[in-house]
């Protein structure tokens, strides 16, 4: 389950780094307050999703956790990942697959 709340996180974050003028994924940025309003949904949703999971103060401290992570990589790998949509859809299935794994196993 705790799988499934990294990819709001992912994607908010993935709108945060869009709503930034020097990002180099799209043409033009997105709007700046659509984009952190994003960022906030899916910080919350994720909150959510590792609340039913952890205890309050342990899920908080995890979506912090997720949230850095998340945001330097999008930051760092947008350089080098020539197609960076194709990654974060790896990604997101990647971590769909494992928390599929997860429940079942």
């Amino acid at each position: 389950m705790s799988f499934l709340a990294i990819i709001p996180i992912w994607l908010g974050c993935l709108a945060a780094y869009l709503g930034s003028e020097k990002q180099q994924i799209i043409q033009h940025s997105i709007n700046k307050k659509v984009a952190n309003s994003l960022l906030l949904i899916g910080f919350l949703i994720g909150s959510f999703v590792f609340s039913l999971s952890y205890a309050l103060a342990s899920s908080l401290l995890a979506a912090v956790v997720v949230l850095m992570l998340a945001l330097v990589c999008h930051t760092i790998l947008s350089v080098y990942v020539t197609r960076p949509w194709l990654f974060n859809a790896m990604i997101v299935s990647l971590l769909c697959l494992i928390a599929g794994v997860n429940y079942v196993a």
